[in-house]
């Protein structure tokens, strides 16, 4: 490390800060600054009289002096530019040694008067936003060096110019801070070099890394992904604004961070974006477990989620997401793309809170691969089919209704109808809006006799697969305002907690479900007598003759009375 004699003006080399109390300045460059080579060795320091910078560092020396203390360190002069090695350490370095510091002397050379202070162009530097937060002391002077005032008496004027919260500016901690609230602190501030943007921010992350001088952007990508090295910090990912071109899931840069955003994460809860079980990334992409919430099917049959990006356990009910598209139809592969929709890049969890079909635990945790690949844009506007195919051996009086969003909550048989009858081979059309591609789109309620009809409904599970819901039953109880959730919460209690089962049937109650497991996937239900094809959004009813004789035999559904709790109709 090289310190400035604040007598001599001459530099002098240390091999370490350690116990050297020196003062450091903080400052803009400017055209004319003097450098290592001026001061290095130089005997006539009247030859420097003339550099524009020269007054800068002798009047920084001089208040250095007058403060008691024998060395000072100015970055124009005290870095050998000329050696790559010691540049890249220094860089590497100066949070350490701003952090070190005795005192920091931050020269505002475009303002006189405190008042200006926020106009100063000091506070729109990369450089100068470590030089702020890393010292304990940090003095403000003005153009002629006048002495303005101290971070300490000016905190609350500095949060508001800068929008860093207070203990952050009186005691940086780097751990206490979540990456997208570091990164929102660096919008609106300029380098030189479109390379610094990166470099100046490895400080506030505590992290180290090579400096590669002509890689433009790509430096601001290995910034990102040295903290994805040592930090599981899903913030990283909440962003807005320009993607990287080649890797969807970063951000181009720091303005992406925005602190104007709606979805700005609370200062300080770093810990609410800590992924306990981290993630491994590689040329592929980054391999990690998230929480997915359905979304709705875009217009090419792809289902978009939303990714939570933080722990659900500790914050169910609020927090944020980031959009997430799984490249197949089917969900055998879990390779996944970030995708922005309706130019949205993220979003708040409480927007779904109060919208209709809203489950807050509507959700599933998985392994998933996020690939290496642009983010594209995806709208969730417009509407999409679900094709039911129905074959039987006669023509049947049924009720074949749809959903539609005024309708939601209403009971079962006040949905509007489609269709009234069911000839021998029929297909129907289940219209939905793509946003709404959850709970029971549409359903079946067919005449087998006077006191016994087929119900079955139609729906996609969490994961966006197909899913028949089919239950013998008396039309008493479809009167009697059997509603969408009542069979919803039949199907979960089927199902329980099993998610690796397609499909499920309690005898008691003749409730039976089956949901897709891959592209195609075909059950025989009710003792064989009736096929049943699942295919992404396509479900083929095949009955059999024989279906339709055995309950016909019947007089009531079997054991109707615990069908009737089992649907929970008595408990709304």
């Amino acid at each position: 490390m090289w310190l400035i004699n604040t007598i001599t003006l001459k530099l002098d080399e240390f091999p370490t800060e350690v116990g050297l109390d020196y003062a450091i300045l903080s400052h803009r460059w400017g055209d004319d600054e003097v450098l290592f080579k001026d001061l290095n060795g130089s005997k006539d320091l009247n030859l420097l009289q003339n550099k524009q910078g020269f007054a800068k560092v002798k009047r920084c020396c001089e208040q250095a002096s007058r403060d008691k203390y024998s060395w000072a360190w100015v970055d124009t002069c005290c870095i050998d530019k000329s050696s790559s090695a010691e540049l890249s350490e220094a860089i590497n370095s100066m949070f350490h040694w701003y952090r070190e510091s005795s005192v920091c002397y931050a020269y505002l050379s475009d303002i006189d008067n405190l008042d200006d202070i926020g106009g100063s162009e000091w506070f729109k530097r990369g450089w100068t936003l470590q030089e702020l937060l890393a010292p304990t002391h940090v003095q403000f002077f003005g153009r002629d060096w006048t002495f303005l005032s101290d971070k300490q008496s000016l905190r609350n004027e500095l949060g508001t110019i800068t929008s860093i919260p207070e203990k952050a500016l009186l005691n940086f901690r780097s751990e206490d801070y979540c990456v997208a609230g570091k990164m929102s602190w660096a919008v609106g501030r300029q380098t030189t070099r479109e390379e610094d943007l990166a470099y100046c921010l490895m400080g506030l992350f505590d992290i180290n890394m090579p400096l590669l001088y002509g890689e433009r952007t790509k430096a601001f990508l290995r910034l990102q992904e040295m903290i994805m090295e040592f930090s599981t910090d899903l913030s990283i990912f909440l962003w807005k604004g320009q993607p990287r071109t080649e890797f969807g899931l970063l951000a181009a840069s720091p303005s992406c961070f925005c602190i104007k955003s709606t979805y700005t994460p609370p200062q300080g809860l770093r810990d609410m974006f800590s992924l306990r079980k981290g993630w491994t990334r590689n040329n592929a992409g980054v391999s990690i477990r998230l929480s997915l919430r359905p979304h709705y099917i875009d217009e090419d049959q792809k289902a978009v989620f939303v990714a939570v990006i933080h722990e659900p356990y500790r914050y169910r009910l609020s927090g944020f997401g980031i959009f997430l598209e799984r490249l197949e139809r089917s969900c055998q592969k879990n390779d996944y793309r970030r995708v922005s929709v309706d130019n949205q890049m993220a979003i708040d969890l409480n927007a779904f809170i109060g919208r209709p079909l809203y489950c807050t635990f509507a959700e599933f945790t998985t392994d998933l691969l996020i690939v290496r690949e642009p983010m594209i844009p995806s709208s969730s506007a417009g509407s999409s089919s679900f094709i039911v195919r129905w074959k039987a051996p006669e023509s049947l009086e049924a009720r074949v209704c749809q959903r539609c969003s005024d309708h939601v909550e209403d009971s079962l048989k006040h949905w509007p109808v489609i269709a009234s009858e069911l000839a021998t081979t029929r297909e129907l059309c289940f219209n939905y809006l793509r946003i709404e591609a959850k709970g029971i789109l549409g359903y079946l309620f067919v005449n087998i006799s006077d006191s016994l009809h087929l119900l079955v409904c139609f729906r996609f599970d969490v994961r966006f697969q197909p899913v028949c819901i089919a239950v013998i039953c008396d039309e008493q109880l479809y009167n009697k305002g059997l509603k969408a959730r009542n069979v919803m919460r039949a199907y979960y209690d089927l199902f329980g907690n099993r998610n690796e089962d397609t499909e499920a049937f309690d005898r008691a109650t003749s409730i039976y479900a089956a949901r897709a497991s891959n592209d195609l996937s075909e059950f025989a239900i009710f003792d064989d007598t009736i096929l049943l094809s699942l295919d992404i959004d396509t479900v083929e009813l095949h009955v059999d003759p024989r279906f339709l004789e055995e309950q016909r035999g019947r007089r009531s559904p079997p054991r109707a009375d615990r069908l009737k709790r089992q649907l929970d109709l008595f408990c709304i």
